[in-house]
């Protein structure tokens, strides 16, 4: 593409005034997605925190002592206490978000206010690429509500996890990069490999966007001629945001590393990568299924595109390899289910790149290559639903191309109950999740009163996620599998994942114990596995068995 974006006869009011037109565009445009996560969204603000908030919130807290080493810590995770650098794959981007909340004494509202803010930035961003892709506003706006609806999206908005913040930087350093392919500003080079750092900074997966995005930056000609003519026409200049995004990672990842321990976000991401093979058939049928059950890709695209894609012999390959590995899984009482849509899953993503290579269609075959940066992931010992979320904008651009808008009522006909469904489906997903997570917040609070009825002795906790949070936010103390252990006459609160004290601590007395054992919504437990894929394949379920418990005991005197 030419270089003049710009005339220089052109004056500054009016650069400014085209500006101000094209804020108010990508306003306009991202409005339909930005009202319906508000619509769901805003009513969970008070969310508890849970599962992994509890990673984010302590180093947030601790970047307030010492910002420059973020990871340099003890902590303690699932009863075992280690240096928070050994684990921490993830940069400090979703810690320095959750300041505001930190500051505020751990406010929730405050945190998941940050999450739908940062949500609002990566549908405008979203916004301005289909627009300079030269999607007609409908289209536009229609990208950015499939991206706003997807179950997989919103759910994790209403957390305190990373993987939102790094969808939405990961979907500004693509427009940033389109806008540096189209106008070869050094200030566009700069800002797109600034958002391509900080993305992988936020999820390590995202670093896979720096191949994605080279291939993206490709001009079209280069592209339908002779493959080995990237690499020299990379060369040629469009290099330089690539540049800037690992020279400024290297630093990064050396700057912040953990001083006392010697480690650092890379070195901890080898570590976990390299011993954790347990659930890899789990972990590699999760990624096409959950295309098809937390995401509506797989949907869409046979709405579509049926006809040829039920005619192609390849998309019939990857449906029965798609089988084999659902069946090769422990998913045993899903077979029905899992089987087939992870085939068609599969199936569907076969054929995103296959026909996209095909048809040398440069932003199909970009898009089909961006909604696979989480097949790393699958050497760690799970692969759920949020490690897929920073691919969701690739698959909210191939719906929203390819759906016809001039036979508007056959796009209404299928965009309408598919919305609607992901709507409920978000729903359900967060009201379940935030009944496990407010068990947490009450076991805080059952803390609380302990430390202030028994001042002359130690309250310890047995638990994890955000019940360790609230718990030590109130005075308990974790319980570990090394020393200190409670003892006699020590209060002990067991809360969600509290596995230590009937091994620690055999004589003991019971004096309260609540069992949340309603029916209802399930994201952990009987099939569900929305946050750990190995616990079971689908995103919500109806379950009867109990969400959890809280427990206090007295630690009994050992003599006899």
């Amino acid at each position: 593409m030419s270089r003049q974006a710009v005339t220089p006869d052109v004056s500054d009011a009016a650069r400014i005034a085209s500006r101000r037109g094209s804020i108010a565009r990508w306003l306009l445009v991202a409005l339909p997605g930005v009202v319906l996560a508000g619509f769901v969204l805003i009513p969970f603000l008070n969310k508890a925190f849970h599962i992994d908030d509890l990673t984010f919130l302590l180093q947030a807290e601790h970047i307030l002592k010492d910002p420059w080493h973020p990871t340099a810590f003890d902590m303690v995770f699932h009863g075992e206490k280690g240096r928070n650098s050994d684990g921490m794959v993830s940069g400090p981007i979703m810690a320095l978000l959750l300041i505001p909340s930190v500051l505020r004494g751990g406010s929730e509202w405050i945190a998941h206010l940050t999450q739908f803010v940062v949500l609002v930035v990566g549908l405008l961003s979203l916004a301005s690429l289909a627009l300079r892709l030269s999607f007609p506003p409908v289209k536009a706006a229609l990208a950015t509500l499939l991206l706003a609806c997807s179950p997989g999206v919103l759910a994790m908005t209403s957390s305190a996890m990373a993987d939102v913040p790094a969808m939405s930087l990961g979907i500004l350093a693509m427009e940033r990069l389109y806008v540096w392919k189209q106008e070869r500003r050094w200030w566009q080079g700069t800002t797109a490999g600034v958002a391509l750092a900080m993305a992988a900074l936020t999820r390590p997966q995202l670093l896979l966007l720096l191949p994605v995005g080279a291939i993206w930056l490709l001009a079209d000609e280069t592209w339908k001629g002779v493959w080995w003519h990237w690499f020299r026409a990379f060369l040629k200049g469009i290099s330089f945001p690539f540049v800037a995004a690992v020279v400024l990672l290297v630093a990064t990842t050396y700057l912040l590393r953990d001083p006392q321990a010697g480690r650092n976000m890379a070195g901890a991401t080898v570590t976990w990568a390299s011993r954790r093979f347990v659930n890899l058939n789990e972990n590699l049928a999760n990624l096409p299924l959950q295309w098809v059950l937390s995401f509506p890709l797989a949907i869409f695209w046979v709405g579509i595109h049926g006809r040829r894609f039920s005619r192609s012999s390849l998309t019939l390959v990857a449906f029965v390899v798609g089988i084999e590995l659902a069946l090769a899984t422990h998913w045993t009482n899903w077979y029905w289910l899992c089987a087939p849509a992870t085939g068609l899953g599969l199936a569907v993503l076969v054929d995103v790149l296959v026909d996209g290579w095909r048809r040398r269609d440069h932003l199909q075959f970009v898009c089909g290559l961006w909604l696979l940066i989480a097949v790393p992931a699958a050497v760690y010992h799970h692969l759920p639903v949020k490690y897929l979320v920073p691919s969701a904008p690739a698959m909210a651009l191939l719906i929203a191309r390819d759906l016809d808008v001039k036979r508007w009522l056959r796009t209404f006909c299928l965009v309408t109950p598919v919305v609607a469904a992901c709507v409920l489906l978000s729903v359900l997903i967060i009201q379940a999740d935030a009944a496990q997570a407010e068990i947490g917040r009450r076991g805080g609070r059952l803390i609380a009163e302990k430390v202030s009825e028994v001042t002359d002795r130690r309250v310890w906790l047995d638990g994890a996620w955000g019940f360790q949070w609230y718990g030590m936010k109130a005075g308990a103390r974790p319980m570990t599998t090394t020393p200190p252990f409670p003892e006699p006459g020590d209060i002990v609160v067991v809360g969600p994942q509290g596995k230590l004290v009937s091994k620690l601590v055999p004589r003991r007395t019971r004096l309260f114990v609540k069992d949340y054992n309603t029916r209802g919504g399930r994201v952990m437990q009987d099939g569900a596995g929305f946050h750990s894929n190995p616990i079971g394949p689908l995103p919500w379920s109806w379950g009867k068995s109990s969400r959890g418990k809280l427990e206090v005991f007295s630690v009994d005197p050992t003599g006899p």
